[in-house]
């Protein structure tokens, strides 16, 4: 991940995205006051779980920042199922809630001291808290497992359920990487938190139409953008920019790293509180 990260930045791309790879030990009760009704949750045949797992992928993109819309052909994609994919592992099943859904392969291990199989969660979608938790609690109770794997958000809910988030160890990747190719266009597309008014120069060697100096002014939500001659108030490559453009990587975090230098006190802030996201960003395809 990291040499690719290095040959998109390059170009401009920035990490706007990560995934979280969670081991997490099976028959772990959850923390107080956490419930969960794992009764809601039942197991569907591939052929009767795509539709309906479809439908709720589709409802829970419209409203998480960074997840991709995915065609017929996306589809296929994700849920090949095959003996090379499958390695070693059953074929895919799905678990489904009202309100959410996982896919996921097990794999069965036996050991002098009895079964340690382990379950590899394909995709983990969830439209509620309650289905968050009755999800999680219907896998952490399979059988003859005693280990699960996941690649899921930074944010996940999963180890804040568990009675110590310690049990849940986390290495965290890049996903998604993220090129501005039109400043101008670009940045008005999303919306923003705080009001703020910056101006922004730029350095982009790659697509120089981008470069230079750039008026920001959020008002309501909506950002305008002009070109302007005016004092820099901060400055930053277009790769930090397209990190930060989702609301994951914040400015500030750049900043202290010296990738985004600021000339007017306070200017980093503003930007940076007014971009980020009410959730770490969600992106399950990697790039």
């Amino acid at each position: 991940m990291g040499l690719g990260s290095a040959i998109y930045g390059r170009f401009g791309f920035g990490v706007a995205t990560e995934l979280t790879h969670y081991t997490v030990p099976t028959k772990i009760a959850f923390r107080p006051g956490a419930t969960a009704d794992s009764s809601a949750v039942r197991e569907l045949p591939r052929d009767e779980a795509m539709p309906v797992i479809r439908a709720l992928y589709e409802r829970y993109a419209e409203g998480r920042v960074g997840t991709l819309s995915r065609l017929d052909g996306n589809w296929g994609y994700h849920y090949h199922d095959t003996a090379r994919t499958q390695a070693g592992r059953t074929p895919l099943r799905f678990a489904v809630h009202p309100e959410g859904y996982v896919a996921y392969r097990a794999q069965h291990v036996w050991t002098d001291n009895g079964p340690r199989g382990r379950l590899d969660v394909h995709e983990f979608i969830a439209t509620t808290p309650q289905a968050t938790a009755s999800l999680w609690r219907y896998l952490l109770d399979v059988d003859l497992v005693s280990t699960i794997q996941y690649e899921g958000d930074p944010d996940d809910p999963l180890a804040l359920l568990l009675p110590d988030t310690r049990v849940a160890l986390r290495k965290r990747f890049h996903a998604l990487h993220i090129r501005l190719v039109d400043v101008a266009a670009g940045l008005p597309l999303r919306q923003y938190l705080t009001p703020v008014d910056v101006v922004v120069e730029i350095d982009d060697p790659f697509c120089p139409w981008n470069a230079g100096r750039w008026h920001l002014v959020v008002d309501g939500g909506r950002m305008t953008v002009a070109s302007t001659d005016a004092a820099p108030d901060l400055e930053l490559d277009v790769r930090d920019l397209g990190a930060a453009y989702l609301g994951g990587t914040r400015l500030s975090a750049l900043a202290a790293a010296g990738l985004v230098r600021e000339h007017t006190a306070g200017a980093v802030a503003a930007l940076s509180n007014a971009m980020l996201a009410d959730r770490e960003p969600s992106c399950r395809e990697v790039f």
